[in-house]
Protein backbone atom coordinates (compact mmCIF):
# COMPACT_ATOMS: atom_id res chain seq x y z
CA UNK A 1 0.00 0.00 0.00
CA UNK A 2 2.59 2.99 0.81
CA UNK A 3 4.74 1.52 -2.44
CA UNK A 4 1.27 2.80 -4.06
CA UNK A 5 0.79 5.75 -2.28
CA UNK A 6 4.66 6.68 -2.82
CA UNK A 7 3.94 5.67 -6.68
CA UNK A 8 1.30 7.90 -6.99
CA UNK A 9 3.13 10.83 -5.21
CA UNK A 10 5.91 10.61 -7.63
CA UNK A 11 3.32 10.43 -10.43
CA UNK A 12 1.31 13.72 -9.59
CA UNK A 13 4.27 15.80 -8.92
CA UNK A 14 6.33 14.80 -12.45
CA UNK A 15 2.84 15.42 -13.28
CA UNK A 16 2.94 19.41 -11.17
CA UNK A 17 6.38 19.58 -12.99
CA UNK A 18 5.19 19.11 -16.26
CA UNK A 19 2.55 22.43 -16.02
CA UNK A 20 5.28 24.51 -14.66
CA UNK A 21 7.89 23.70 -17.16
CA UNK A 22 4.72 24.46 -19.89
CA UNK A 23 3.76 27.29 -18.59
CA UNK A 24 8.10 28.35 -18.64
CA UNK A 25 8.18 27.42 -22.02
CA UNK A 26 5.45 29.57 -22.95
CA UNK A 27 6.55 32.52 -21.19
CA UNK A 28 10.11 31.92 -23.10
CA UNK A 29 8.71 31.65 -26.34
CA UNK A 30 6.71 34.74 -25.83
CA UNK A 31 10.10 36.64 -25.19
CA UNK A 32 11.68 35.20 -27.69
CA UNK A 33 8.73 36.70 -30.28
CA UNK A 34 9.16 39.75 -28.97
CA UNK A 35 12.99 39.64 -29.65
CA UNK A 36 12.42 38.33 -33.32
CA UNK A 37 10.41 41.85 -34.14
CA UNK A 38 11.60 43.80 -36.08
CA UNK A 39 8.99 46.22 -35.53
CA UNK A 40 5.84 46.30 -32.84
CA UNK A 41 2.60 48.35 -32.30
CA UNK A 42 -0.17 48.12 -30.09
CA UNK A 43 -3.44 49.77 -28.60
CA UNK A 44 -4.45 48.66 -25.09
CA UNK A 45 -6.35 49.32 -22.24
CA UNK A 46 -5.75 49.72 -18.26
CA UNK A 47 -8.55 48.98 -16.11
CA UNK A 48 -7.73 49.33 -12.43
CA UNK A 49 -10.58 48.27 -10.05
CA UNK A 50 -10.02 49.80 -6.12
CA UNK A 51 -13.00 49.33 -3.63
CA UNK A 52 -15.07 51.83 -5.07
CA UNK A 53 -13.78 52.65 -8.07
CA UNK A 54 -12.64 52.08 -11.66
CA UNK A 55 -10.15 54.12 -13.17
CA UNK A 56 -9.94 53.36 -17.16
CA UNK A 57 -6.95 54.41 -19.39
CA UNK A 58 -5.80 54.26 -22.84
CA UNK A 59 -2.11 53.87 -24.22
CA UNK A 60 -0.42 53.06 -27.86
CA UNK A 61 2.96 51.78 -28.39
CA UNK A 62 5.30 51.93 -31.49
CA UNK A 63 8.85 50.20 -31.52
CA UNK A 64 11.09 49.87 -34.21
CA UNK A 65 14.83 48.08 -34.09
CA UNK A 66 17.04 49.20 -33.34
CA UNK A 67 16.44 52.38 -31.20
CA UNK A 68 12.96 53.76 -31.98
CA UNK A 69 10.57 54.15 -29.22
CA UNK A 70 6.65 55.83 -28.71
CA UNK A 71 4.17 55.37 -26.08
CA UNK A 72 1.47 57.40 -25.26
CA UNK A 73 -0.72 57.12 -22.50
CA UNK A 74 -4.33 59.02 -21.08
CA UNK A 75 -6.50 58.49 -18.33
CA UNK A 76 -10.01 58.70 -19.71
CA UNK A 77 -12.39 58.71 -16.94
CA UNK A 78 -12.78 57.35 -12.67
CA UNK A 79 -16.39 55.74 -12.16
CA UNK A 80 -17.40 55.24 -8.25
CA UNK A 81 -20.42 56.32 -5.93
CA UNK A 82 -20.76 59.71 -7.45
CA UNK A 83 -20.89 58.72 -11.27
CA UNK A 84 -18.26 58.95 -13.65
CA UNK A 85 -15.80 61.75 -14.29
CA UNK A 86 -13.22 62.37 -16.71
CA UNK A 87 -9.29 62.24 -15.94
CA UNK A 88 -6.93 64.87 -17.59
CA UNK A 89 -3.90 62.50 -17.66
CA UNK A 90 -1.68 62.44 -20.83
CA UNK A 91 1.78 61.36 -21.21
CA UNK A 92 3.83 60.67 -23.95
CA UNK A 93 7.37 58.59 -24.39
CA UNK A 94 9.19 58.74 -27.73
CA UNK A 95 12.41 57.69 -28.65
CA UNK A 96 14.02 58.35 -32.17
CA UNK A 97 17.56 57.74 -32.70
CA UNK A 98 17.99 56.42 -28.90
CA UNK A 99 16.96 59.87 -27.85
CA UNK A 100 14.72 59.84 -25.55
CA UNK A 101 12.10 62.42 -24.60
CA UNK A 102 9.32 62.89 -21.98
CA UNK A 103 6.10 64.94 -21.85
CA UNK A 104 3.63 65.19 -19.17
CA UNK A 105 1.05 67.42 -19.82
CA UNK A 106 -0.59 67.68 -16.47
CA UNK A 107 2.52 69.46 -15.12
CA UNK A 108 3.72 70.66 -18.17
CA UNK A 109 6.89 69.14 -18.11
CA UNK A 110 9.48 68.27 -20.48
CA UNK A 111 12.35 65.92 -19.97
CA UNK A 112 14.99 64.75 -22.58
CA UNK A 113 17.43 61.47 -21.72
CA UNK A 114 20.44 61.31 -24.53
CA UNK A 115 20.96 58.13 -26.01
CA UNK A 116 23.16 55.75 -24.38
CA UNK A 117 22.78 57.24 -21.22
CA UNK A 118 21.61 54.62 -18.27
CA UNK A 119 19.00 58.01 -16.91
CA UNK A 120 16.80 56.26 -19.81
CA UNK A 121 15.89 53.51 -17.74
CA UNK A 122 14.50 54.78 -14.17
CA UNK A 123 11.77 57.39 -16.03
CA UNK A 124 10.30 54.24 -17.99
CA UNK A 125 10.15 52.17 -14.87
CA UNK A 126 8.89 54.48 -12.56
CA UNK A 127 5.92 55.06 -14.92
CA UNK A 128 4.49 52.06 -13.16
CA UNK A 129 2.15 54.16 -10.97
CA UNK A 130 0.35 56.03 -13.27
CA UNK A 131 0.31 53.73 -15.81
CA UNK A 132 -0.74 50.53 -14.18
CA UNK A 133 2.47 49.40 -15.30
CA UNK A 134 1.28 48.97 -18.66
CA UNK A 135 4.80 51.12 -20.04
CA UNK A 136 7.36 48.89 -17.85
CA UNK A 137 5.35 45.60 -18.87
CA UNK A 138 6.23 46.07 -22.38
CA UNK A 139 9.22 48.09 -21.99
CA UNK A 140 10.90 45.23 -20.35
CA UNK A 141 9.57 42.44 -23.73
CA UNK A 142 10.57 45.05 -26.51
CA UNK A 143 13.81 45.61 -24.25
CA UNK A 144 14.81 42.86 -22.22
CA UNK A 145 18.51 43.91 -22.66
CA UNK A 146 17.63 47.42 -20.34
CA UNK A 147 16.93 45.84 -17.26
CA UNK A 148 13.46 47.31 -17.21
CA UNK A 149 12.00 46.01 -13.21
CA UNK A 150 8.42 45.46 -14.40
CA UNK A 151 5.13 42.76 -13.26
CA UNK A 152 6.32 40.58 -15.25
CA UNK A 153 10.01 40.38 -14.06
CA UNK A 154 8.43 39.97 -10.36
CA UNK A 155 6.88 36.60 -11.48
CA UNK A 156 8.01 33.84 -8.92
CA UNK A 157 6.04 30.70 -9.89
CA UNK A 158 3.82 30.14 -12.99
CA UNK A 159 1.79 27.18 -13.98
CA UNK A 160 -0.40 26.21 -17.44
CA UNK A 161 -4.67 26.99 -16.70
CA UNK A 162 -5.64 26.43 -20.25
CA UNK A 163 -6.62 28.21 -22.98
CA UNK A 164 -9.41 31.31 -23.29
CA UNK A 165 -10.31 33.54 -25.60
CA UNK A 166 -9.28 37.10 -25.82
CA UNK A 167 -10.20 39.93 -28.11
CA UNK A 168 -11.22 37.02 -30.46
CA UNK A 169 -7.94 34.80 -30.00
CA UNK A 170 -7.30 31.75 -28.60
CA UNK A 171 -4.40 32.54 -25.58
CA UNK A 172 -3.12 30.37 -23.05
CA UNK A 173 -3.61 31.80 -19.62
CA UNK A 174 -0.74 31.74 -17.40
CA UNK A 175 -1.23 32.16 -13.66
CA UNK A 176 1.14 32.43 -11.19
CA UNK A 177 2.39 34.75 -7.87
CA UNK A 178 4.15 37.92 -8.23
CA UNK A 179 6.03 39.22 -5.44
CA UNK A 180 8.70 42.75 -5.19
CA UNK A 181 12.03 42.80 -3.02
CA UNK A 182 13.57 44.89 -1.08
CA UNK A 183 17.68 45.02 -1.62
CA UNK A 184 17.74 43.30 1.67
CA UNK A 185 16.79 40.57 -0.01
CA UNK A 186 13.22 40.64 1.97
CA UNK A 187 9.78 40.55 0.10
CA UNK A 188 6.25 42.39 0.44
CA UNK A 189 3.75 43.21 -2.71
CA UNK A 190 3.29 39.41 -3.07
CA UNK A 191 0.26 39.29 -5.54
CA UNK A 192 -1.48 36.42 -7.69
CA UNK A 193 -0.89 37.25 -11.88
CA UNK A 194 -2.22 35.95 -14.52
CA UNK A 195 -1.19 36.30 -18.07
CA UNK A 196 -3.14 35.75 -21.78
CA UNK A 197 -0.49 34.48 -24.14
CA UNK A 198 -1.48 34.72 -28.28
CA UNK A 199 -0.94 30.95 -29.06
CA UNK A 200 -0.76 31.55 -32.29
CA UNK A 201 2.19 34.71 -32.23
CA UNK A 202 2.71 34.18 -28.34
CA UNK A 203 2.69 38.11 -27.97
CA UNK A 204 0.78 38.99 -24.76
CA UNK A 205 -2.48 40.09 -24.87
CA UNK A 206 -4.18 40.29 -21.63
CA UNK A 207 -2.01 40.79 -17.86
CA UNK A 208 -4.05 40.71 -14.67
CA UNK A 209 -2.55 41.77 -10.76
CA UNK A 210 -4.85 40.51 -8.45
CA UNK A 211 -5.05 42.49 -4.86
CA UNK A 212 -2.15 42.04 -2.73
CA UNK A 213 -1.66 39.19 0.15
CA UNK A 214 -0.90 42.02 2.41
CA UNK A 215 -4.33 44.44 2.18
CA UNK A 216 -6.99 44.18 5.01
CA UNK A 217 -10.09 41.86 4.50
CA UNK A 218 -12.38 43.32 1.94
CA UNK A 219 -9.63 45.68 0.44
CA UNK A 220 -9.55 44.89 -3.34
CA UNK A 221 -6.85 46.60 -5.61
CA UNK A 222 -7.04 44.94 -9.07
CA UNK A 223 -5.20 45.96 -12.40
CA UNK A 224 -6.26 44.60 -16.18
CA UNK A 225 -3.97 45.26 -19.04
CA UNK A 226 -5.19 44.73 -22.10
CA UNK A 227 -3.04 44.35 -25.87
CA UNK A 228 -3.90 44.62 -28.83
CA UNK A 229 -0.27 43.58 -30.84
CA UNK A 230 0.82 43.95 -34.53
CA UNK A 231 3.40 42.28 -35.64
CA UNK A 232 6.20 43.50 -37.59
CA UNK A 233 3.87 46.58 -39.06
CA UNK A 234 4.73 49.36 -41.60
CA UNK A 235 6.74 52.30 -39.43
CA UNK A 236 8.05 55.81 -40.31
CA UNK A 237 9.86 58.36 -38.32
CA UNK A 238 6.93 60.34 -37.71
CA UNK A 239 5.79 57.64 -35.65
CA UNK A 240 8.69 58.15 -33.04
CA UNK A 241 7.88 62.19 -33.05
CA UNK A 242 5.63 64.31 -30.65
CA UNK A 243 5.13 67.86 -31.25
CA UNK A 244 4.60 69.14 -27.72
CA UNK A 245 1.49 72.05 -27.96
CA UNK A 246 2.13 75.68 -28.28
CA UNK A 247 5.67 74.81 -28.89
Amino acid sequence: MTMILNLVMVALLATNAGVADDANTILAKSRAAYGSLNTYADVGTVVIQDDRTYIRSKFKTYRRKPKDFYYEFWKLSSTGTGGTIPLQGHTVFWMLNGNLDKWDEAGKLHESFPAGVRSQIPPIANSASYTGGALPFIASLLFPKAGILSDLEEIQTLSLAGTEMIGGHKCYKLVGIAQSRYQSGATFNVRPVAIWIDAENYLVRQFFTDTPRSFAAGVIHRVTITFNPVVNPQLADANFQYKIPNQ
